[in-house]
């Protein structure tokens, strides 16, 4: 610890002599400090981690490599997509899109090539349609990344709505 104490664990086993009869306690002590503070960092980094998903104020939500699944999202996720928490935990991201992306490709193939990038690359970023829960589409810009929760590699998802630019990009073009 910082005052330079240490944390031991004990284990304490009787020694007993050919008739049964305990005649000492052996004990046996093992320094554990590094691992309780390397526990209370990961604990400390997890809540770290957990405040900053929870309030972020873009949509954000992890997503389960082997599944491809939504296992966690936060509050502005779920403000933004009109829904509630428990209708988005347990989609594929392309769910809460339309079928078809404005390239012609579906949003599966999408969601298939963006996480692909991801893990080749660490992270990714596009622009993508999305779909809300009341039926309305729009534009997105997704960044990716891999991160660790609980141990396990994932991949972290911020959703940010981009219509009101793509609006007035289309806008300039057209004068």
């Amino acid at each position: 610890t910082k005052s330079g104490e240490r944390i031991l664990h004990t284990r304490k086993v009787p020694v007993k002599n050919t008739v049964g009869e305990s005649i000492y306690l052996l004990g046996i002590s093992e320094d554990i400090t590094d691992q309780k503070n390397l526990e209370k960092n990961l604990r400390e980094s997890e809540e770290r981690f957990r405040h900053l998903f929870e309030k972020s104020p873009d949509a954000m939500f992890i997503v389960e490599i082997e599944s491809s699944r939504i296992s966690q999202c936060n509050l502005a996720a779920a403000a933004l997509f009109r829904g509630r928490l428990d209708q988005i935990v347990g989609k594929l991201p392309s769910d809460l899109s339309p079928d078809t992306q404005p390239s012609g490709e579906s949003s599966a193939e999408t969601l298939g090539n963006m996480i692909k990038n991801t893990l080749k690359h660490g992270r990714y970023r596009c622009e993508y349609i999305k779909k809300k829960f009341d039926g309305e589409i729009f534009w997105a810009d997704l960044h990716t990344s891999i991160v660790q929760v609980q141990s396990k590699q994932t991949i972290l998802m911020a959703v940010r709505d981009i219509s009101k630019m793509k609006l007035l990009e289309e806008d300039l073009r057209r004068s």
